[in-house]
């Protein structure tokens, strides 16, 4: 079946790890939501897109240089900030459950004190 092969492929595996960290940043909660959000968000890239091709006629290349340059830093700044909620909401994930283990223990429950 061709289908399950693409699914294996890295690039869609890589392709649907992006779609599962967008999901909860824009509180989406359907596959549905998910879809409509993606179409947007793409009309709203080719009318950027257009944008820039029309100002770029007008302004020239310096401008394009320092804006791409601009828009890596962003990308690299939001990608680190996810990345920092994700380890945080871990973090707090672990805390509370060395939390519930210690109030276990305490009742008598799961480990024995030595």
């Amino acid at each position: 079946d061709h289908g399950s092969e693409h699914c294996k492929h890295s690039s869609f595996q890589n392709f649907e790890k992006r779609l599962k960290n967008i999901r909860p940043i824009l509180k989406l909660r359907t596959d549905e939501e998910l879809t409509r959000c993606l179409r947007l968000l793409r009309l709203a890239m080719e009318s950027w897109v257009t944008w820039v091709k029309s100002a770029r006629q007008f302004h020239g290349d310096d401008e394009e240089q320092e804006r791409m340059e601009r828009e890596r830093k962003e990308r690299e700044r939001m990608e680190r900030e996810h990345m920092e909620q994700e380890r945080s909401s871990i973090e707090s994930r672990r805390a509370r459950a060395r939390k519930a283990l210690g109030r276990g223990a305490a009742v008598g429950l799961g480990y024995p004190r030595f």
